[in-house]
C-alpha cells in the first residue's frame, strides 16, 4: 500500500499559458511546516495511438522534434482539446495519418513526468483501419508515415532507433495486450 502524504496548496499562479499547457507557481505547505513555491505544467493530458493493420504493421510517423533537434520515430499522438480521450485518440489518427478505426482498445495510461507535470497520455490499440486523408497541423506538415511490423518496432525501441517515451510504452503495452489474445 502506497502511504499518502498530503502537501497543502495555499495559493496557485498561472503565470504562463499557451494552446498546449500552462504553467503554474503554487504556493505549497509541506508536511513538516514548511512553505516552498513548487512550479510545474498543467496539461490537459494526451492520447497516443498505435495503429496495427491487418498485416500486423504499426503505422508510426518520422516527424522532427525541435527541442531534442532531431527526428524521432513515433506513433500518432496528440493533447486532449475539451475532448475525452477516445475522442482525441481518433482525431489524431485522422489528423496525423489519415486514418480511421473500427476498433479501438484503451490499453493503459500513466503520468508522462509527474515530478514536472500532471499530465495524463491515454494509450489506445486501433485497428480494423480505413485509410483517408490526413489535415495535419502546421509543426506536423514534414512528417513521414512509415510502415513496420510491430515485433521491427519493439526491436526499435531495445536498438535505440525509437527513443520517444511514449511511443515505447504504447508498443510494448500493445505487444503485451496482443499476446494475451493471440
Amino acid at each position: 500500500m502506497i502511504k499518502k502524504i498530503e502537501w497543502r496548496t495555499l495559493s496557485s499562479e498561472k503565470f504562463f499559458q499557451c494552446k498546449w499547457f500552462s504553467l503554474l507557481k503554487d504556493k505549497t505547505k509541506l508536511p513538516e511546516g514548511k512553505i516552498i513555491d513548487y512550479y510545474f505544467i498543467d496539461h490537459p493530458g494526451s492520447s497516443a495511438i498505435v495503429p496495427l493493420n491487418e498485416k500486423n504493421e504499426v503505422i508510426m510517423v518520422e516527424q522532427y522534434r525541435y527541442p531534442i533537434k532531431e527526428i524521432s520515430l513515433e506513433i500518432p499522438a496528440g493533447g486532449l482539446d475539451k475532448d475525452n480521450p477516445v475522442k482525441c485518440a481518433k482525431r489524431e489518427l485522422l489528423e496525423e495519418i489519415g486514418i480511421k478505426c473500427g476498433k479501438i482498445s484503451l490499453l493503459g495510461s500513466f503520468y508522462a513526468s509527474n515530478s514536472i507535470s500532471n499530465e495524463k497520455v491515454y494509450i489506445f490499440l486501433a485497428e480494423e483501419l480505413e485509410f483517408f486523408n490526413y489535415k495535419r497541423e502546421i509543426t506536423e506538415k514534414t512528417m513521414k508515415i512509415i510502415k513496420k511490423p510491430l515485433q521491427e518496432a519493439i526491436e526499435d525501441i531495445y536498438s535505440g532507433k525509437i527513443r520517444d517515451g511514449i511511443s515505447i510504452v504504447a508498443l510494448l503495452l500493445a505487444e503485451r495486450y496482443l499476446k494475451k489474445f493471440f
